[in-house]
């Protein structure tokens, strides 16, 4: 099946087919962007609460060790 290329030729075949990707493209872009960005957060959100994790079970794990030292020492 060939595609007639005709359309394209005329003023108003342009753009139709130009309105007709922007009008399908945009709506994609903006999805993307708002999806790239509500990731992002979460993405971020999480490392935080896994960071903050860690590190209040070093310093319970630092405080044992020193209740340790000090009971025994």
């Amino acid at each position: 099946m060939k595609l007639d290329s005709t359309f394209l030729r005329s003023k108003v075949g342009r753009r139709i087919f130009v309105l007709f990707v922007v009008c399908a493209l945009l709506p994609i872009a903006a999805l993307a962007i708002i999806s790239f960005s509500q990731v992002t957060k979460q993405l971020q959100q999480q490392s935080l609460t896994r960071l903050q994790q860690a590190s209040e079970a070093l310093g319970m794990s630092t405080i044992e060790r020193l209740t340790l030292l000090e009971t025994v020492g």
